[in-house]
């Protein structure tokens, strides 16, 4: 018989667990409890926090700027530590 979180994930669906840089203990109780289901992914935030500061001037290569799918996901970072991504 399969575990308690067996049918946690949606057939096909892919998420993303992301933990903030300075909660160490959300990522590591997230890998604990998700680390073995399918289709989810626990990771820490990498990124560099004054990488996403503006530029004085604005660059003139459009492609440069943030392609990121969901803008908030720094401010759910900061709130609650952690953020929860659909993976396409």
């Amino acid at each position: 018989m399969a575990g308690p979180h067996a049918s946690a994930v949606p057939a096909g669906e892919r998420y993303l667990v992301i933990a903030a840089p300075d909660r160490q203990e959300l990522y590591e109780y997230f890998k604990r409890k998700l680390g073995r289901a399918a289709g989810i992914e626990v990771v820490r935030e990498r990124r560099a926090a004054d990488r996403r500061t503006p530029a004085t001037t604005p660059p003139l290569d459009r492609r440069r700027q943030n392609r990121r799918a969901r803008p908030g996901l720094d401010a759910e970072l900061r709130a609650f530590g952690f953020a929860i991504v659909i993976r396409d």
